[in-house]
């Protein structure tokens, strides 16, 4: 929360973890509703591993 979403998707990428920033018009309904203009999305499908997963929300957590 309060961290800009470009700011999180370049702290990430130093960590070698793809993740994009959707905008508003990607969403339009639920981000207007949320006073969201942009966000980042984290492309997760079923051949990203637990651990993966884990180490992205463990970088969130501390770089963020």
């Amino acid at each position: 929360d309060g961290v800009e979403p470009e700011k999180v998707k370049h702290e990430l990428a130093g960590h070698r973890i793809n993740v994009t920033v959707s905008s508003r018009g990607s969403t339009r309904i639920d981000m207007e509703q949320r006073g969201l203009t942009d966000m980042v999305r984290a492309s997760v499908h079923y051949y990203n591993t637990e651990d993966e997963i884990e180490r992205m929300c463990a970088v969130v957590r501390q770089s963020v």
